[in-house]
């Protein structure tokens, strides 16, 4: 499948690309279409081991996933997901720029696979 670079993107978040950067190591598929029905993807997934990476953009400048009609769409999306058996690791900008991200995902990637990076 096809890897969309975050920097190809009109308006580039820095931290958005970090973690994309970041991510890359570990060969996920980008924009993975999981659900059989809806057009739901994720930003990030390793679907042989139903492990997901969401980046939460604009959190902190009202962006659409802190809005409310948009807040309620994620929120069934994700927990749809949870119901298939993903775990969906969502982070922020403050959470890249801190490394907390990256914290995190080797916490779970050690869970699924067995070893850090």
């Amino acid at each position: 499948m096809k890897t969309k670079d975050p920097r190809r993107s009109k308006k580039v978040n820095p931290a958005k690309t970090k973690l994309h950067d970041f991510l890359m190591q570990f060969s996920p598929v980008t924009e993975y279409k999981f659900h059989p029905v809806r057009k739901w993807r994720f930003d990030y997934c390793w679907p042989d081991i139903k492990l997901a990476v969401e980046f939460e953009g604009g959190t902190f400048t009202g962006g659409g996933h802190t809005r409310g009609g948009i807040y309620g769409q994620n929120c069934e999306k994700y927990n749809e997901a949870a119901i298939m058996g993903y775990m969906v690791l969502r982070f922020t900008a403050p959470q890249v720029r801190s490394c907390e991200a990256y914290e995190t995902f080797d916490r779970a990637w050690e869970k699924f696979i067995g070893r850090g990076r």
